[in-house]
């Protein structure tokens, strides 16, 4: 896959991460060592995330299900869309019969 096909669902989700952290782009970049246009290109999108985004979660703090979640985004990324759409899928069934216990 090359660089312009990169779906945009993680970039967001960083984004979200680096406002709830008060953390710009740049300064994201400095603590996971990445260089800046790098990771303005990830951000927007443009570029992959790396294969390893364990640094980035820990960078962000994050714990538990919330840290699960950003690295199973951060892989689908890299993953051929046909296995995304299953994937999107299967959590779509999961969450009808996680409700459907609740009632």
């Amino acid at each position: 896959m090359a660089d312009t096909d990169v779906p945009p669902a993680f970039s967001l989700l960083v984004q979200s991460y680096l406002s709830k952290k008060g953390l710009s782009g740049s300064a994201f970049a400095k603590l996971v060592d990445a260089d800046q246009t790098y990771m303005s290109r990830c951000l927007s999108a443009r570029r992959y995330p790396p294969e390893h985004l364990e640094p980035w979660a820990d960078a962000l703090d994050l714990k538990g299900e919330e840290r699960e979640r950003f690295l199973e985004e951060g892989y689908l990324t890299r993953t051929h869309p046909y296995i995304v759409s299953l994937v999107e899928r299967q959590r779509k069934e999961l969450e009808k019969l996680r409700r459907g216990k609740q009632h």
